[in-house]
């Protein structure tokens, strides 16, 4: 199979900025600006950063990268008003514009109504200042593998082995729709159902016979308040009782259902990364054997869809770049997620790095750390010790060290 190389520079992959999302979650615009400031500072001149090489702390320098890989769900497209949206992507727009990178966009579940806008060739592209913007509608690269070094990979968001998604088709697709329209109408619509209502229950009670409690426009007022409903209750009913977010062993589960799917009559090359987000859980599972209960998991569930060992991928789950907000005791768990962090894909190998939103610099992610504290759900006081000689934020530094089921 002749795959797609990547020869010099590298590669960064970021996921899930959902950028005009509001309420529960808060968008990192100006944070994400920065972050491109940075890489734009990259692509001038080489960054020399401390590294955690096996057991030693040494410095890896990351390259003028040649791609910028915007794994899905970065813009809100479900239920943001369009305000918010273009207030997001209008400020950013000229930073990602100076970026001479390729700029290639993975439409996700919250941005795939952007699919309208794919064009009809593979060699079509949107200008964007100094580089091309590129949209992919489903998997990067959709036809082969993308190889840096010894390594290849294949970029995919996410959603594609969610149980939502995997369960009923693309039913989710009318969610866009229904944004849209409520977008259109106007906010005094379920003030005046509620109003009618009261009207009908006067009528009821009364046998008495006004306007606004006639069942028609009852009728009417109240279909034409569930896109605002959708727009108040939907993403509060997604994360409940629908999607892999933040569940990791579900997520593992639909991955290898979907995989199956993916690699029937395919070529499937070796030493094969498979990179998503959608999840807004950091997550790494190697193919190749460590011992953690994880591990196991995915094994197991590689063995009974009888995927060979060959064919069996490692996973590489980025997290997103939004806060979430939560006020209730029962969803402490929420505030000790990773934000802000991306891959850094070389000839070397694939690398996990956060952001430091207040330091404007970023820091190394170990593999170990990640894998020990989802296993343990903390750190211990050795790789305490190793974040801290890494610079990681001291906040940061203190979450990992709570205990959190995730």
């Amino acid at each position: 199979m002749n795959n797609y190389v990547i020869k010099m520079g590298g590669i960064i992959v970021v996921a899930d900025t959902h950028f005009g999302i509001k309420k529960d979650s808060i968008s990192m615009p100006g944070y994400f600006a920065d972050f491109l400031k940075w890489f734009k500072k990259l692509e001038e001149e080489n960054e020399n950063v401390k590294f955690l090489d096996k057991n030693n702390i040494t410095e890896k320098t990351l390259k003028n990268p040649e791609k910028i890989i915007l794994l899905g769900d970065i813009i809100e497209l479900w239920d943001s008003d369009d305000e918010a949206v273009s207030a997001c992507v209008s400020t950013l727009i000229p930073t990602l514009a100076e970026i001479e990178a390729e700029k290639i966009y993975v439409l996700g579940n919250h941005d795939n109504i952007l699919e309208k806008a794919l064009l009809p060739q593979k060699k079509e592209y949107y200008p964007l200042g100094k580089s091309n913007l590129k949209l992919v509608e489903d998997v990067y690269p959709s036809d082969k593998f993308l190889t840096v070094g010894d390594q290849n990979y294949v970029f995919v968001h996410g959603y594609q082995f969610d149980k939502y998604f995997t369960n009923t088709g693309k039913l989710y697709k009318i969610l866009p729709a229904l944004r849209k329209l409520s977008n259109s109408l106007t906010d005094y619509v379920p003030f005046l159902f509620f109003i009618s209502l009261i009207f009908k229950f006067i009528n009821f009670i009364g046998n008495k016979s006004i306007f606004l409690g006639k069942d028609q426009l009852l009728y009417l007022l109240f279909v034409l308040t569930i896109p605002k409903l959708y727009m108040t209750l939907g993403r509060w009913l997604w994360i409940r009782f629908s999607g892999v977010r933040y569940k990791k062993q579900e997520t593992i589960d639909n991955f290898t259902k979907w995989w199956k799917k993916f690699i029937k009559n395919k070529e499937i090359p070796g030493n094969l990364n498979v990179v998503y987000g959608h999840t807004h859980f950091l997550n790494y599972i190697p193919a190749k054997k460590i011992d953690n209960e994880t591990y196991d998991f995915y094994i197991q569930k590689l063995k009974k869809r009888d995927i060979p060992q060959e064919k069996r991928p490692t996973l590489v789950n980025i997290s997103a770049w939004i806060k979430d907000i939560k006020k209730k005791e029962k969803d402490e768990k929420y505030k000790n997620v990773m934000v802000a962090s991306f891959l850094y894909i070389d000839e070397q190998g694939f690398e996990f790095f956060g952001w430091d939103w207040y330091e404007h610099k970023i820091f190394h992610i170990p593999k170990m750390a990640i894998n020990e504290r989802r296993e343990k759900g903390l750190v211990d006081e050795n790789t305490t010790r190793i974040l801290k000689d890494l610079g990681w934020p001291e906040k940061l530094i203190k979450k990992w060290q709570k205990s959190v089921e995730i």
